[in-house]
């Protein structure tokens, strides 16, 4: 009979399915109680952690949730509670907060900067760089087609203006389908609409039709200003499109700008402005399909480390806590 292990995660999740991937291969070989905190959308909807805590779990996975990995951390439980924290969510978080999980809690990091960070206080913390798989078609560069999911503020239309410059850019759409308890983002002046051929869409309940509508597209501009692990981005990159975004955690660990994708600091955007054609943007895009494919190859394997680091409840040597050859871009092609 194979073991029961819990499954707690944000209700959203549900709808974007960002930890479906973890979520399948845990199920490989043990049976997942799925745990959805609706809390966000309904207080009284919160889980009930201590009945959570006496279900008799071989094991606990807190996908995100800082509060509940925070509330089963003080608690005394029989079974290993194994975090999955989002860089995004949980950057501004203190010291105190991380210490008192220390000992008591089992980390899994798709950060790299959170888990040296972790490490330097003393937790146990495993760092995997999650990769999807290399899309079946890669993104046509014959024009310069622009896709930006504005999910929040975290964007300037004039910033991101500013970095486009004057490329020729034959379309640009917005997805207009914001986080939650996010308003909608700001309008585009009509001017501007008009210069850059604009197109809206919004939220899709079949997946399957916004991968087809986003693969029309061959330049993506991250939604975030920080990711936990940044799924949307990484699709793109896998696509083989050229992917803007901020200079920041997660998205810094997996591009080298002008290799193969774009970075850029919303203080100083004309410091990091690239000139991109569409040939260009041909190459950058075939580099950051060449860094999916390597990516997803050091993921397969690395899968190994983590069922390791879960059988062993972190007591694992420290060579294992990280990938062999751990620098996070030793997989990026060279600049062609």
């Amino acid at each position: 009979m194979r073991e029961r292990v819990a499954f707690i995660d944000h209700g959203y999740h549900s709808r974007t399915l960002s930890s479906r991937f973890m979520i399948e291969h845990i199920g490989r070989t043990r049976e997942v109680a799925l745990h959805l905190d609706e809390s966000w959308v309904d207080k009284a909807a919160a889980l009930d952690i201590e009945a959570l805590a006496a279900g008799g779990y071989a094991e606990i996975h807190v996908w995100q949730l800082e509060r509940v990995a925070r509330r089963l951390a003080a608690m005394d439980l029989p079974c290993p509670v194994f975090f999955y924290p989002m860089y995004d969510s949980c950057r501004a978080l203190g010291d105190e907060y991380w210490l008192a999980l220390k000992g008591r809690i089992l980390v899994v990091c798709f950060c790299r900067h959170l888990h040296e960070r972790l490490r330097r206080l003393g937790l146990t913390s495993l760092w995997l760089q999650y990769w999807p798989e290399v899309a079946e078609e890669e993104a046509a560069h014959d024009a310069l087609r622009v896709f930006w999911w504005r999910r929040r503020r975290d964007l300037a239309w004039e910033t991101l203006k500013a970095l486009i410059g004057d490329w020729p850019v034959a379309r640009l759409h917005l997805h207009e389908a914001p986080d939650p308890t996010y308003a909608d983002p700001e309008r585009l002046p009509p001017a501007d609409a008009a210069r850059f051929n604009l197109t809206r869409s919004g939220w899709f309940e079949d997946r399957a039709a916004f991968e087809r509508m986003a693969a029309g597209f061959n330049v993506f501009v991250a939604p975030r200003r920080f990711e936990g692990i940044g799924l949307s981005f990484l699709e793109a990159m896998a696509r083989g499109q050229v992917v803007i975004a901020e200079n920041n955690p997660t998205m810094n660990e997996y591009i080298v700008h002008e290799v193969n994708g774009l970075l850029y600091e919303p203080d100083r955007p004309a410091l990091w402005r690239s000139a991109l054609t569409p040939a260009r943007a041909g190459a950058i895009g075939r580099r950051a399909r060449l860094s999916c494919a390597a990516g997803r190859a050091r993921w397969q394997r690395d899968l190994a480390r983590l069922d390791a680091y879960v059988r062993a409840r972190g007591a694992v040597p420290e060579a294992l806590l990280e990938p062999a050859g751990a620098a996070a871009r030793d997989w990026i092609p060279a600049r062609a």
